[in-house]
């Protein structure tokens, strides 16, 4: 007679290999949920601090799961095992299994890293755009905070986020596809490119100085700069008044790159243009202080090197409609070098 293993012995073959089976399930759901966790929540929890910034949820959360298994006197394997044995253990794994397809779908986040500055620059102040749509508040970064960002959930279509480093001015903005389930993980600075920006001082020569107007209401003739460049680009500066005019790049990077110390190279540039010319020191500093005091800046295109730009100043009657073509007083180019310095001083002479 054939001899056949004990029911005992078939019984508790089958409850090893279904345990062996849960814990495989588990293993991989565990796995597939720590991946998204580090890639959409860490951030987010290791930035959250508590207890006055001493103490992240994350270390909070090991404290609690030490705490419990001192006080258990069992470890999480132990837990973990138990659990695997129960008769619902199938349906909880099936109901995780389904949470995880859900999170991975409609789960996306945006993280921003501070990784220094070569220039030596300490801080960044970035903007995250969708459309016309500021997405988060402008985050600052530096050597204490880090990592900001956040996570977002049951977003339901791909968008474009324009990345902009708003503070300090001088680089080129970031643009990249977001989808429902995408991550952005950006560098700041390393991923954005810095502009390769020329700054045009503008003023007049002695000629154009004596004819300019000191105010837009004073009397005579009214003057406009229009200035053009090869690929179609204008800009048009009305009234032209006796004024040092920036110019070169758009307002946001004029107004950094004009700072005290390039005024005091300005007027130094303009001083010496005069002195060239024979202007007696008292006559210099008075054309210089006032071609200063009213400067302007004016917003361009990022002209850069190899552009060709031309310069025209028309002059026109006071009582000349606004579409007059007017008289040209001043035609001239001017072409950035590739190679060379990022200043450009352009004096307007009179042909």
């Amino acid at each position: 007679m054939t001899g056949s293993s004990p029911p005992s012995t078939i019984s508790s073959d089958a409850e090893r290999r279904t345990l062996r089976i849960n814990l495989a399930c588990f293993t991989v759901l565990a796995v597939l949920y720590t991946i998204w966790f580090q890639r959409h929540l860490k951030g987010l929890v290791t930035q959250t601090l508590l207890i006055g910034g001493s103490l992240s949820l994350l270390g909070l959360w090991k404290l609690a799961w030490e705490a419990i298994r001192v006080g258990s006197g069992e470890k999480p394997d132990d837990w973990i095992r138990r659990t695997m044995k129960g008769p619902y253990v199938r349906e909880y794994l099936g109901f995780a299994a389904v949470l995880l397809v859900l999170l991975y779908g409609l789960t996306s986040s945006i993280y921003l890293s501070f990784e220094g500055d070569a220039r030596g620059q300490s801080q960044f102040t970035v903007q995250a755009w969708e459309g016309d749509r500021m997405l988060l508040p402008p985050l600052e970064l530096n050597s204490y905070d880090r990592n900001r960002g956040r996570p977002f959930f049951f977003r339901g279509h791909t968008t474009s986020i324009e990345y902009r480093i708003v503070q300090p001015s001088g680089y080129r903005s970031l643009t990249r596809e977001w989808t429902p389930w995408g991550q952005h993980y950006i560098r700041v600075p390393g991923d954005f490119a810095l502009k390769q920006l020329h700054l045009l001082r503008i003023f007049p020569g002695v000629e154009l100085a004596t004819q300019l107007p000191d105010a837009p209401d004073t009397p005579g003739l009214r003057y406009a700069l229009r200035i053009t460049s090869d690929q179609g680009e204008e800009v048009l500066i009305q009234p032209l008044l006796k004024a040092l005019v920036f110019s070169g790049m758009s307002q946001l990077d004029l107004s950094a790159a004009t700072g005290a110390a390039e005024l005091t190279a300005a007027r130094q540039a303009v001083d010496d243009y005069f002195a060239q010319l024979g202007f007696p020191r008292e006559a210099r500093e008075s054309t210089v202080s006032q071609l200063l005091a009213r400067r302007q800046s004016v917003a361009s295109p990022e002209w850069g090197g190899g552009d060709r730009l031309r310069f025209e100043v028309r002059s026109f009657p006071a009582s000349a409609p606004a579409d007059a073509p007017g008289r040209v007083v001043v035609e001239m180019e001017y072409i950035i070098q590739k190679v060379g310095p990022r200043i450009h001083d352009v004096v307007l002479n009179p042909k």
